[in-house]
């Protein structure tokens, strides 16, 4: 069961990764603390920054001091199921 488990992450992440690779948007993939966990090689040329900027970074990482707390609630808000 851990393998078919293991097996259908490994394709979930594949697709993703196909996807993401395709397209000219920005994205990224923060985890549930904040921490960002993918950028689609397309964040460098939106966004000017090289997707190593972003990786195991939180999202608060480099946003102005006012926008943080923001940022946080937005965050709040996403993995409690309030918002979606």
């Amino acid at each position: 069961a851990s393998r078919r488990l293991a097996m259908r992450l490994d394709a979930q992440s594949l697709q993703l990764r196909l996807l993401t690779s395709t397209i000219s948007d920005a994205v990224l993939r923060f985890d549930r603390y904040g921490v960002c966990t993918y950028a689609s090689p397309s964040v460098e040329l939106v966004l000017g920054l090289a997707t190593e900027v972003f990786m195991g970074r939180r999202a608060t990482d480099g946003a102005h001091q006012q926008d943080r707390a923001a940022i946080d609630a937005a965050r709040n808000r996403l993995t409690s199921g309030q918002s979606e």
